[in-house]
């Protein structure tokens, strides 16, 4: 117990800060900054026994730390502000974070952040940060950031972000350019839409699904609103465009009920949001299966990359006991994609498959490689829900001509083609043949030179 007692005692202090300052207009802010920045003194010239002991060791590398990685926060809260004009309002706060930036540095602060209150209506939000040389985070306009975590902007990472004003405070709306190397052209664009939804807990199986079902379907309405206006003033065409909501309240329920009444109700909206290009939307429920249940939070993905077929995979956030990162695993009997991932996986820009996909879409037709999936499907359909369907009811392979003419089967990568005509060898698993019979079919590829129909 002593030594763990002095490691202590000679570890180097890191006392993390945040200072919480409301004054009725900005000019008072102004005039009293510098008795607020003097509450963020060096914790070392404070603690005196420490500093005349220990100062040789650590003085000079906690300053060079405190300069190099910032950690303290000030929120200024703003009662009355001279304008309502957001761009007139970041205009003073820049002149203001610029004109401090040294001092605000050498006293190691992370993020100043500014709250406008208004009547009757939301607080306004403008986040400075220490990395972006305390110049405006448009990402976070509006945006309280100690509760940003919970939108989970990190996974956008791999896009570059334009925040998108939005009517309804709920929602945070995002267009998003995949990053590419210098000099390429950016083809994936895409609107991330996302919102927190906040509530007490329910305590009751009833009350719970109620709920959810009332609050995602009005949630859903509001996203699409959202979206139908900005897709007309956006001058980039999008795709693969992506819904996000967080439940914040914990619920009690059967997470493969919520499967059923997500299905159903995506259905219900599906032209509409085929529409808007929606093709992935993920649900973040925290669910108790009893009322005397620990709550686990449950994942919803829902894919339909393919317009015909909607995909959904159920999975629970679990630690990974070796790294302690948090991971996805799958729920239920259905192993979905993302198991074994970590949480924080980015999502994946556009593919090659999805590009091609779109643009025979576009066309108003089906992409190529997806009939063999569409021929599946309708296998299903055949079968019904009573009779015992095989797993395999479609077994497809490829047939390619080989550089010497030969015609050869071989299963390789969608999108691989370099002629227009691709062809599938298919056996089909019906009720009336659950042996099988084997079918030839020949497609077109409308995204090779515009349809052009030949093995050459």
């Amino acid at each position: 117990g002593r030594e763990l007692l002095m490691d202590a005692a000679l570890s180097p202090p890191c006392q993390r800060m945040g200072a919480m300052v409301a004054f009725q207009r900005f000019e008072d802010f102004k005039r009293n900054f510098d008795e607020v920045l003097s509450s963020f003194a060096e914790p070392l010239l404070e603690n005196a026994p420490f500093s005349e002991s220990c100062s040789a060791f650590y003085e000079e590398d906690s300053m060079k730390n405190a300069r190099e990685n910032p950690i303290h926060i000030i929120n200024v809260s703003i009662k009355t502000a001279d304008t309502e004009e957001d761009d007139a309002l970041v205009e003073a706060f820049t002149a203001f974070a610029q004109s401090k930036k040294d001092i605000l540095f050498e006293y190691g602060i992370r993020r100043i952040t500014f709250l406008i209150a208004q009547k009757r209506e939301f607080p306004k939000f403008f986040t400075f940060r220490a990395q972006d040389g305390f110049q405006e985070d448009r990402i976070y306009r509006n945006l309280e950031p100690a509760l940003a975590f919970q939108l989970e902007l990190n996974r956008m990472r791999n896009f570059d972000l334009k925040a998108i004003p939005c009517a309804n405070h709920k929602m945070h709306l995002y267009l998003g350019a995949a990053r590419v190397q210098e000099g390429a052209e950016v083809t994936d664009y895409r609107f991330f839409i996302r919102a927190i939804i906040r509530h007490s807990d329910l305590i009751t199986k009833e009350a719970s699904f109620e709920y959810l079902q009332n609050e995602g379907e009005r949630l859903l309405l509001e996203a699409m609103d959202e979206l139908e206006v900005a897709f007309s003033n956006t001058s980039v065409r999008t795709d693969c465009n992506h819904i996000f909501l967080n439940f914040v309240p914990t619920v009690i329920m059967d997470p493969s009920k919520i499967e059923e009444s997500v299905r159903s109700m995506v259905m219900r909206y599906g032209s509409r949001l085929w529409k808007l290009r929606v093709l992935q939307a993920e649900l973040k429920i925290n669910i108790r299966l009893t009322t005397t249940g620990n709550a686990i939070p449950i994942r919803l993905f829902l894919t339909n990359e393919s317009g015909y077929y909607l995909d959904i995979s159920l999975y629970k956030e679990v630690t990974d006991p070796t790294s302690r990162q948090i991971m996805f695993q799958s729920y239920g009997d259905k192993q979905g994609p993302l198991h074994g991932m970590l949480i924080n996986t980015p999502y994946v820009t556009k593919d090659l498959l999805q590009a091609k996909r779109f643009q025979a879409q576009t066309l108003g037709t089906t992409y190529v490689y997806d009939f063999p999936e569409m021929f599946r499907q309708a296998l299903f359909k055949l079968w019904g829900p009573g009779d015992k369907c095989p797993k395999d009811v479609l077994m497809c392979t490829e047939l390619v001509l080989d550089p010497e003419g030969r015609l050869v089967q071989m299963n390789r990568l969608p999108a691989d083609n370099d002629v227009g005509m691709v062809a599938f060898r298919m056996k089909m698993k019906t009720p009336e043949y659950p042996d099988g019979r084997e079918v030839i079919v020949i497609c077109n590829d409308i995204t090779h030179m515009i349809g052009s129909f030949g093995p050459h």
